[in-house]
């Protein structure tokens, strides 16, 4: 048990590690070069598989982890890079697990109709200033800096800087990011979605601000 303290935060941080360095590696390929290498996943099980790896910091760190998803988007299957689509969602979730409040909820979702939409949200101590966000997206460095005690608070992770380059550059697709109070991800019941939780869910009674990300890629579907 003792040894297992000591290793699971090298463990972490070795993920982390791994996921910046492949997103890094991506961000200069063009979706020409992309292309090259694509073929026939499903993104679904990529998107629980990419889950089911962070379930364990989920679980460590006290963040419940849920996906919404449609039962008939299960079979569906599309040509893309399979490293970079995991890459993308992997720095995603990783991120939010690192960033999220303790004993609160990180929600995402997925839908496939003529594109593929994946939305990642969770609340976080101090609201996110958006205009900031948009000069790390175009220069990759912060304009101010973050003061020591806030660094582990906000979803500010350079990541997003490369992730949003591999999304647009590598799938010619968009990441948007908002900060704020409103919920962008209805988490009630539905027949549209179904739900499967990686990590218990935690009743969310304080409203702390949110951090929202919406990965929108046009991917070609599998014949």
């Amino acid at each position: 048990m003792i040894i297992r303290q000591y290793f699971e935060p090298i463990i972490s941080a070795g993920r982390r590690i791994v996921d910046t360095t492949m997103i890094l590696d991506l961000s200069n390929l063009t979706y020409d070069e992309l292309s090259k290498d694509a073929e026939e996943i499903s993104p679904l099980e990529k998107i629980n598989n990419v889950l089911d790896v962070w379930t364990h910091d989920a679980v460590r760190k006290g963040k419940g982890l849920n996906l919404h998803y449609k039962r008939q988007d299960i079979e569906k299957k599309v040509l893309a890079h399979s490293g970079a689509f995991s890459a993308i969602i992997s720095n995603l979730t990783g991120n939010a697990i690192q960033y999220a409040n303790t004993q609160s909820n990180i929600s995402t979702r997925a839908s496939l109709e003529n594109e593929f939409i994946f939305e990642i949200e969770n609340q976080i101590l101090s609201e996110i200033n958006d205009s900031e966000l948009n000069e790390l997206f175009k220069k990759g460095y912060r304009r101010e800096k973050v003061k020591e005690e806030d660094k582990f608070r906000r979803n500010e992770g350079i990541g997003l800087y490369f992730v949003s380059k591999v999304v647009k550059q590598g799938f010619l697709g968009s990441l948007s990011i908002k900060g704020g109070y409103k919920e962008r991800i209805d988490t009630s019941l539905s027949l549209e979605y179904e739900i499967k939780n990686y990590s218990s869910n935690y009743s969310n009674v304080d409203k702390s601000p949110l951090f929202y990300a919406r990965v929108k890629l046009p991917l070609i579907k599998a014949k």
